[in-house]
C-alpha cells in the first residue's frame, strides 16, 4: 500500500512539473484602471494580456482607460503578447533567457485621431536570439516607446503612428533594429557592439532620428526620410569603428543631417532627390582611412559642408539628381547651393560636378597634404568637377605636394580658381 501511494505521488509530482515547464497565462480584463501583473519562471512558458475590446478600432471602440499590463519571464523559450486598447495605458514587458518573444499592440480609443491619448510601452530583454516587437497608434500627445536588448542575435522592431517618442538601446552583438514613425517623432537609437543593423523611416514634419553605433561592421539605413512642405526633421547618425555603412534617403524642405564616422573604411551615402528639396543642411565628418562620402542631390538653397582626416579617402557629388547613369551634366539643375569640401590627408580623392542649368551655387574645396586630387574617381568618369550652368564658382586651395586638379565648366559667367601650394 506504501509502494502504491508513493507511485501516485510520483505520477503528480511528474505532471506538476510538466506543468510547471509548459505553462500558459491568459488574462481578459475589461474596463478602466485595471493592473494586471503575470511573473513566470522556468522553459517554454506563454503569457498573453489583453485590455479593453479593440475588435471594433476608431471611434467606436469601448473605452478601457489607465490600465497598465506588467510580464516577467525569467527562464527560456518565453513568449509574451500585450494587446492594449484605450488611452493612457502603460504595458511592461520583462524577459531574462534565450529565444524568447515580446509582443506590444496598443491602439487608443479614438485610432488615429488627434486625441490626447497616451501610450507608454516598455520591453527589456537580456539573454540570446530575442526578439521584441511593438505597434503603438496614438494621438497629439502620442506614444513613449522603449526598448532594451542586452545579449546576441537580437531584433527590434518599433511602429508608431501619432506623435511619438522612441528609446532604443542594444548592448551585444548582430543587433537588428528597425522604426517606422508616422507623425511628428523623435528616436534614438544606440547600439553597442559588432554587426549591429539600424533601419528607419519617418513620414511627416519635425521629425529627428538619432543613431549612435559604436563598434565594428554597423549599417544605418533609412527609407525615404520625408518631410511635409514647409516641415524639418533632424536625422543624426554617429558611428564608432570600422567598416561601417550609413545610408540616409531624404526628401522634403529644412532637414537636418549630422554624420560622424569615426575609424576606417567606412561608407556614407546621402540620397536628396525628387521634388521639393530645399533648405536642407547636411554636416559629415569622417576621421581615419579609406572612407567614402557620396552625395545624390537636387534641390535648391541646400548647405553641404563635408569633411575627411585621414588618406586614401574620396568624395563624390553628383548634383542633378538623376542618378549616376546620366551623361556629364545631366538634365537636371540645383540652384542657389553651398558646398563645402575638407580633406586633410594624403592621396584623397574628390570628383562629380553640377547638372546642366545649375546656376548661383558656390563650391569650395580645401585639400591639405600630399598626393591630393580633383579629378576623376571610380564613381566619376570625368576629370575633375564639371560645372555645368551659369553664374557658379568654385574655389579649390590645395596644400602640400604632387596635387592634381582638373575642372571644366560650361555655361555663362562661372568662376574656377585653383590654388596650388606646396607648403614651403
Amino acid at each position: 500500500m506504501k509502494k502504491v501511494i508513493l507511485t501516485a505521488f510520483a505520477l503528480v509530482l511528474g505532471v506538476s512539473l510538466a506543468m510547471a515547464q509548459a505553462n500558459k497565462s491568459d488574462v481578459n480584463v475589461v474596463g478602466d484602471d485595471n493592473t494586471t501583473t503575470v511573473d513566470q519562471t522556468g522553459q517554454n512558458n506563454s503569457a498573453t494580456v489583453e485590455q479593453g475590446d479593440a475588435s471594433t478600432p476608431g471611434p467606436a471602440a469601448l473605452p478601457h482607460n489607465d490600465n497598465s499590463a506588467d510580464i516577467d519571464q525569467m527562464g527560456d523559450d518565453n513568449t509574451a503578447v500585450t494587446d492594449q486598447a484605450g488611452d493612457w495605458n502603460i504595458a511592461t514587458q520583462l524577459q531574462d533567457g534565450d529565444r524568447n518573444s515580446a509582443f506590444i499592440q496598443g491602439q487608443t480609443t479614438f485610432g488615429n485621431t488627434a486625441t490626447s491619448a497616451t501610450q507608454v510601452h516598455t520591453q527589456t530583454q537580456l539573454g540570446d536570439d530575442n526578439l521584441a516587437r511593438a505597434n503603438a497608434q496614438g494621438g497629439i500627445d502620442g506614444n513613449r516607446g522603449y526598448q532594451l536588448q542586452d545579449g546576441d542575435d537580437n531584433s527590434s522592431i518599433l511602429s508608431q503612428n501619432g506623435s511619438n517618442d522612441a528609446d532604443l538601446r542594444q548592448v551585444g552583438d548582430d543587433n537588428g533594429i528597425f522604426v517606422r514613425q508616422l507623425g511628428g517623432n523623435d528616436a534614438e537609437i544606440d547600439q553597442n557592439g559588432g554587426g549591429n543593423e539600424a533601419s528607419t523611416t519617418s513620414n511627416g514634419a519635425g521629425n529627428s532620428i538619432d543613431v549612435n553605433q559604436d563598434g565594428n561592421g554597423n549599417n544605418v539605413g533609412s527609407a525615404p526620410f520625408d518631410a511635409t512642405p514647409g516641415g524639418a526633421a533632424n536625422f543624426g547618425i554617429t558611428q564608432m569603428g570600422d567598416d561601417n555603412s550609413a545610408t540616409v534617403n531624404q526628401k522634403g524642405d529644412a532637414n537636418e543631417t549630422t554624420v560622424t564616422q569615426l575609424g576606417d573604411g567606412n561608407a556614407y551615402s546621402d540620397f536628396m532627390t525628387g521634388s521639393m528639396n530645399d533648405d536642407n543642411t547636411i554636416t559629415s565628418m569622417q576621421d581615419g582611412n579609406d572612407n567614402s562620402t557620396r552625395y545624390e542631390l537636387q534641390g535648391s538653397r541646400n548647405a553641404i559642408t563635408s569633411s575627411q582626416l585621414g588618406d586614401n579617402n574620396g568624395i563624390f557629388i553628383n548634383a542633378d539628381g538623376n542618378g549616376l547613369a546620366v551623361p556629364v551634366g545631366g538634365s537636371g539643375s540645383i540652384d542657389d547651393n553651398t558646398i563645402d569640401l575638407m580633406q586633410d590627408g594624403d592621396n584623397n580623392t574628390i570628383s562629380g560636378g553640377l547638372g546642366d542649368g545649375s546656376s548661383f551655387n558656390d563650391i569650395d574645396v580645401n585639400q591639405d597634404g600630399t598626393g591630393n586630387k580633383v579629378t576623376s574617381s571610380s564613381q566619376w568618369s570625368q576629370d575633375g568637377v564639371l560645372i555645368g550652368g551659369d553664374n557658379n564658382t568654385m574655389l579649390i586651395n590645395q596644400t602640400g605636394e604632387n596635387h592634381m586638379s582638373t575642372n571644366r565648366a560650361v555655361g555663362n559667367g562661372n568662376n574656377i580658381t585653383v590654388n596650388q601650394n606646396n607648403g614651403l
